[in-house]
């Protein structure tokens, strides 16, 4: 019995095909996070409990459609110590192959943010990267305005001041933002008229 030649050279070229789709880009399993995420936190193997936690927030980052100019947030607000960056960091891991990608910006330096902006895109693999900060930071922002689900945490969300030029440049976005922090009723309330602090919002274009 003899196998033609044929068959044989599409079995061995379908081999090397195999390990390419293995390695493809676009996770589907929890745990993994989309291609081109910027977390600076490896996942806590040890984190257990507060599973209802968990699914609310997911209730409220993918519960409802996506709409044009509509900004979707969370907030996690509590005393330094509770766990709130933690918790954010879980559901990254947990929930992020549901959007297109998944960025962190740490808010305790608001000199830091358009640098931090910039590692997002350059984590991103955008093409035709610029040699400049602004446009850098044009570029991530660009890429952000589009109309796919991200992930973005605002870690450390303390003042509202020096939130809002982060924040404005966000509209229009689309974005899901999750945010953590100390303030308790959380200050967001004004960024989240007529809203319930710690509830979901959107925020009109």
């Amino acid at each position: 019995f003899a196998i033609p030649v044929e068959t044989l050279q599409a079995a061995f070229s379908e081999l090397h095909v195999l390990p390419a789709r293995a390695a493809s880009p676009s996770p589907t399993l929890p745990g993994d996070l989309p291609h081109g995420s910027h977390l600076p936190f490896p996942r806590n193997g040890f984190f257990t409990g507060r599973a209802e936690n968990l699914k609310k927030l997911a209730e409220t980052l993918l519960g409802d459609p996506l709409l044009p100019g509509v900004v979707i947030n969370q907030a996690l607000s509590g005393m330094g110590g509770v766990g709130k960056t933690q918790l954010a960091v879980e559901f990254a891991y947990e929930y992020g192959h549901h959007f297109k990608g998944v960025h962190w910006l740490d808010l305790r330096d608001p000199q830091a943010i358009d640098s931090q902006i910039a590692l997002c895109g350059e984590k991103m693999g955008l093409p035709a990267w610029p040699p400049t900060l602004p446009e850098q930071v044009t570029a991530t922002l660009g890429e952000w305005h589009k109309n796919h689900p991200r992930l973005l945490i605002l870690d450390n969300f303390e003042d509202l001041a020096e939130a809002n030029p982060v924040l404005a440049r966000l509209r229009h976005s689309g974005l899901r933002l999750l945010l953590t922090s100390r303030l308790s009723p959380l200050t967001a309330r004004r960024i989240q008229p007529g809203r319930k602090p710690g509830l979901f919002a959107q925020i009109p274009a």
